[in-house]
C-alpha cells in the first residue's frame, strides 16, 4: 500500500510541475517579446537621432549587446526547459533516481527564471530611464 502512495504522491508532484514549467514558457515568451520590443524601440531611437557623440553610441551599443545577451538567455532556458518536459512525462514514478533529478531541475529552474526576469526587467528599466534623460 505504501508504494501505491508513493507513486500517487509522485503523480502529483509530477502534475505541480508540469503547471509551473507551462507557467514559466509564458514567461520567457513574454520577456522573448519585450525584448523584442525594446530592440525595435532601439532602432527608432538610432533612426530619429542624429548624433555621432561617441558616448550615446557606446550607451547604444550597451543596450543592443545587453539585449542580445538576453536573448541568449531567454533561448538557452528555453531549451533547458524543453528537456526538462521530456523528463516530466516520462514514468517518475518508477525511477526515484529520475525524480530526484527532476527535483534538482525544478529548484534551479525557480532560480534561473527568477534571474532572467530580474536581469530582463532591469535592462528594460536602465533602458528606458537612459531614454527619458537623453530625449
Amino acid at each position: 500500500m505504501k508504494n501505491v502512495k508513493g507513486i500517487i504522491t509522485s503523480v502529483s508532484l509530477i502534475s505541480q510541475f508540469q503547471y509551473e514549467n507551462d507557467i514559466w514558457k509564458r514567461v520567457l515568451g513574454f520577456l522573448t517579446e519585450e525584448n523584442i520590443f525594446l530592440k525595435n524601440r532601439l532602432s527608432e531611437v538610432l533612426r530619429s537621432i542624429d548624433d555621432s557623440d561617441n558616448s550615446f553610441l557606446e550607451r547604444i551599443e550597451y543596450f543592443q549587446n545587453g539585449f542580445l545577451e538576453k536573448d541568449k538567455i531567454i533561448s538557452d532556458l528555453r531549451t533547458a526547459l524543453m528537456e526538462h518536459n521530456k523528463l516530466l512525462i516520462r514514468d517518475m514514478y518508477e525511477d526515484g533516481e529520475l525524480l530526484k533529478e527532476v527535483k534538482w531541475n525544478q529548484k534551479k529552474f525557480r532560480k534561473d527564471i527568477e534571474t532572467a526576469e530580474q536581469e530582463c526587467n532591469k535592462l528594460k528599466f536602465e533602458f528606458n530611464n537612459y531614454l527619458g534623460q537623453i530625449l
